[in-house]
């Protein structure tokens, strides 16, 4: 099944030969109605699932410019997400896991 993942013409990719069109955006749902795909990732809690190729993001960098949190969404339900990086001395040490934001 395809669902869109955009309601309004305001959203969506712009058409190439005019600007002024917007390509909806589309997601692949599964069976139990939730995102499926490479790009698809869960909450910590489970309970949400987000297709992150069709959600607008928004990195934030520390003082040294290295990226400290990514945050997507928000999704067509009003949820966004959060992804946090921990660096050390400017080395990257990790990734949290995916959290509500």
């Amino acid at each position: 099944m395809i669902q869109p993942v955009v309601a309004n013409t305001a959203a969506g990719l712009p058409h190439p030969s005019d600007p002024t069109l917007k390509i909806p955006m589309v997601s692949v749902v599964g069976a139990d109605g939730m995102p499926t795909g490479p790009n698809v990732v869960t909450d910590t809690t489970g309970q949400f699932a987000f297709d992150l190729s069709s959600l607008a993001s928004a990195p934030h960098y520390d003082v040294a410019g290295n990226m400290d949190y990514v945050t997507y969404g928000p999704d067509r339900n009003g949820r966004s997400i959060r992804q946090t990086s921990t660096w050390m001395n400017g080395v990257w040490m990790g990734d949290s896991g995916w959290v509500l934001v």
